[in-house]
């Protein structure tokens, strides 16, 4: 059997409609770190390759490590960086604090296709009640594609 992606079998979806996810786990377990320390999103540019396909579109990425921008504004609602991306960048990786709904909103949306974004990932936490656990998710999309995570 196929694994699910956004709730679509897998052999249902035009195979040059996905790309195909790696990353480092340590370079993600510490952002995942770092939000859980804040009530604040905090963001950060995903550096890595992306390979394509015969067709010249996206087959794979690979993430390698996060580089973190000084940021113009971060707050439970919003993150913004006071730089451009850095050379190497594929695209961003942020939290939502707190937020029950998981995925991105139509700011996030828009902002990865403006910026060019080829990946995109929303770490969603949030804490029941007090003294539960916190319940995390990291999603990833991309601009007309489906993510597959290796």
């Amino acid at each position: 059997m196929l694994p699910l992606v956004f709730g679509t079998m897998i052999e249902k979806i035009d195979s040059s409609k996905l790309i195909f996810l790696t990353y480092e786990s340590p370079t993600l377990q510490g952002f995942r770190r770092r939000a859980l320390r804040t009530k604040n999103e905090i963001l950060a540019y995903l550096i890595g390759e992306v390979w394509n396909d015969k067709k010249g579109g996206m087959k794979c990425a690979h993430i390698y490590e996060l580089y973190y921008p000084e940021l113009a504004v971060s707050n439970p609602d919003e993150v913004r960086p006071s730089e451009c991306a850095p050379r190497g960048s594929i695209g961003t990786i942020h939290s939502h604090p707190e937020i029950g709904t998981l995925g991105p909103s139509l700011d996030d949306i828009h902002s990865a296709i403006l910026e060019g974004e080829k990946i995109y990932g929303i770490y969603s936490y949030f804490t029941r009640e007090k003294g539960q656990r916190t319940i995390a998710r990291t999603q990833w999309f991309s601009p007309n594609r489906v993510v597959v995570v290796n």
